[in-house]
């Protein structure tokens, strides 16, 4: 998997990888002491955003987030930080986005966790062989609720439905959900399926390498917006086929004429330069 999740509890180390990287496994408990426990991501590339899907039980405590990136040395502190998962001064209260931009004076370093030799590495993740990943590292500054859990990580481009009900406003009736499943409430899952094909469709047409290389998600919300309905469509089979073709259409023209910041230096960073040589139509 290209992004490793790591939480130290009370530095032991427990990879909660694989639920964490599956929207439709469980959760993992993330219940930080604040003093002890340090939740760790690595990735094959730098990136600067990602959204965490809490489980069924979030944080009430007062407390904030702090993230930081290894620089090859030690773990710096990010100079930006937006925490769309706080909620009332608390932390991992909902689910979010994190975003944020590592310090220009400190460049962020792939690294492996332990040596040839098995020595650490990577500080507080010498218990676990992990190859060239860049890591972040989160804490939070109290505790949180007991039994907060984490029930995904990974890449949207639109935050919730009202982008997709607003293009599509048969979206948003209930009865349209019902029937799509029985007790469905909102198109989340769908909105997650159309950032994994949008990603790939990039990578096919080698503009990225890696889902960190997008540096601006909203770059893609439109593109996200006839995905995410074209997949809903597909599943009501042929007495939707000209909705469907429509979603088809309209994705089409979206992802040909987009435009986009790509971090071609893998940084972590949206440069001056990578703003004004943008990707457009597939050609840099």
């Amino acid at each position: 998997m290209d992004t490793r999740i790591i939480f130290s509890d009370n530095s032991t180390l427990e990879d909660i990888t694989i639920n964490a990287n599956d929207y439709h496994s469980g959760s993992d408990d993330i219940a930080f002491v604040a003093a002890d426990d340090k939740l760790f991501i690595g990735s094959y590339l730098p990136f600067n955003h990602l959204y965490i899907k809490m489980g069924s039980n979030v944080n009430a405590n007062a407390s904030v987030m702090t993230i930081k990136y290894w620089d090859g040395s030690n773990f710096r502190e990010v100079a930006e930080l937006i925490d769309e998962t706080k909620s009332s001064g608390a932390t991992l209260a909902q689910s979010g986005f994190i975003t944020f931009i590592p310090h220009k004076k400190y460049d962020w370093r792939e690294e492996d966790t332990v040596d040839v030799e098995d020595n650490e590495e990577v500080t507080d993740l010498g218990s676990v062989k992990i190859y060239e990943r860049y890591w972040i590292q989160i804490t939070v500054s109290a505790d949180l609720t007991a039994s907060t859990d984490l029930a995904w990580v990974g890449n949207l481009f639109n935050k919730n439905d009202n982008d997709i009900e607003g293009r599509y406003p048969e979206l948003a009736n209930s009865t349209t959900k019902t029937n799509f499943e029985s007790g469905k409430t909102d198109w989340e899952e769908q909105r997650v399926e159309a950032a994994k094909e949008i990603i790939q469709e990039l990578k096919r047409r080698n503009i990225i390498k890696g889902s960190g290389q997008i540096l601006e998600r909203d770059d893609f919300r439109l593109a996200s917006i006839h995905k995410t309905a074209e997949i809903i469509y597909n599943a009501f089979g042929s007495a939707r086929d000209e909705e469907r073709g429509k979603a088809i259409k309209a994705f089409s023209i979206a992802i040909d004429g987009f435009i986009a910041s790509i971090d071609n230096d893998r940084d972590g960073r949206s440069d001056s330069e990578e703003r004004e040589e943008t990707t457009a139509h597939g050609v840099r």
